[in-house]
């Protein structure tokens, strides 16, 4: 298991390192760069306390275990900080379990005299390793305790990252390097590699039936895993360069007939902007950039998009792309990657999955069909 633990906190170390030396870093890079501490913090009391002498650095025993109650909280505050959610109360609320672990451990620290507690600490490994160890009930209770806070921290999360994805399509045209995706993937093997160790640990201190080791190995492997796949993806991972607003598509409750009227007249004048110039053209096209260009605010052509057209931003600028696209298709014998990285795509599978969402066909498809009914009629 050394090389397991080596791994974790030099990969640790490494991606710190590599977040606080990238340009222009945001607040999600500072979040990551504290998670990312955490875990170096975790995989390197974990390796101290097979290599050193537990009699000089008794805290080892009792402390690290406090962070277990950090991993579900900051993941959820590095999700929130990419739309600017986190408030300092709410923060300090999230870290109440945390600290009430923390003078717990304390309490028992300095209840007991070093070599009493390294004692017991070698007493409990060497009954588990003969699988004659009992969880106590204060054991057990920590671990549910801790099972129980990150998972809702992690199903949190899970909520927070649809409601992230929503702003980005309220506000961008093009999402595919803003998605959060990876992070969805990583709650589901933080729960599957880290968690359910922790299940089998607790079943298996009530009634033996895993070897302890073997926990342990599938427990260990699996917070390396999480802090590598971690890692790799915060390292590259692209932010919004403005805030995010969420609009409110709701009218009022009767609109008169004389808003209503203006909504479809500036409408109008949307969608005329959008033949005659081409906005859409830009990949980098966002909500702020087209109202700037149109000389409104960007809840109103927000409100204007939603309610007019029934649709998200990122949705409305995808149905002229598409349309030009069509065009080009039938028109012209160019690439078909080509044409859509001419008219605002950036990525194939992102330009393929939309085209098929709103022709029902994909690309090569439509191009054939229609050509063949073009050329019959």
């Amino acid at each position: 298991m050394d090389q397991i633990l080596i791994v974790g906190y030099s990969i640790t170390a490494f991606s710190i390192v590599t977040l606080f030396l990238k340009q222009n870093k945001k607040v999600p890079s500072q979040y990551a760069i504290l998670l990312l501490f955490i875990w170096f913090i975790r995989f390197f009391c974990l390796y101290l306390e097979d290599h050193v002498n537990l009699y000089n650095f008794p805290y080892l025993i009792v402390w690290d275990q406090n962070l277990f109650f950090l991993d579900g909280v900051l993941l959820y505050w590095y999700i929130a900080s990419y739309d600017n959610r986190l408030k300092i109360k709410n923060q300090l609320l999230s870290l109440i379990p945390f600290f009430i672990s923390l003078i717990y451990t304390t309490v028992i620290y300095f209840s007991f005299d070093t070599e009493k507690l390294v004692h017991v600490h070698n007493q409990i490994i060497e009954n588990l390793l003969a699988g004659d160890y009992k969880i106590s009930l204060r054991s057990a209770v920590n671990i549910l305790v801790m099972i129980a806070v990150n998972c809702f921290f992690l199903f949190k999360s899970v909520k927070l990252l649809k409601e992230y994805k929503l702003l980005l399509l309220d506000n961008y045209s093009t999402i595919t390097d803003l998605q959060l995706n990876w992070l969805r993937k990583l709650v589901f093997v933080w729960l599957v590699l880290f968690y359910i160790p922790f299940v089998f640990y607790f079943i298996d201190g009530v009634s033996s039936i895993f070897p302890i080791q073997y926990i342990e190995i599938v427990a260990e492997s699996g917070m390396v895993m999480t802090a590598i796949f971690f890692s790799a993806n915060a390292i590259i991972q692209k932010y919004p360069k403005s805030s995010l607003e969420k609009f409110s598509s709701s009218t009022p409750n009767s609109p008169s007939n004389e808003d209503s009227r203006d909504s479809e007249l500036k409408f109008e004048m949307i969608k005329n902007f959008m033949q005659e110039n081409r906005p859409y053209l830009d990949v980098n096209l966002t909500l702020e950039s087209l109202a700037n260009n149109l000389d409104m605010k960007s809840s109103e052509l927000s409100r204007i998009v939603n309610t007019q057209n029934k649709t998200n931003f990122h949705e409305f600028v995808n149905s002229y792309r598409i349309e030009q696209i069509k065009t080009e298709l039938l028109s012209t014998k160019e690439q078909i990657i080509i044409i859509a990285y001419n008219n605002g795509f950036n990525s194939k599978s992102t330009f393929n999955g939309v085209f098929k969402r709103f022709t029902g066909m994909t690309p090569s498809q439509f191009r054939k069909t229609n050509t063949s009914e073009s050329l019959t009629s």
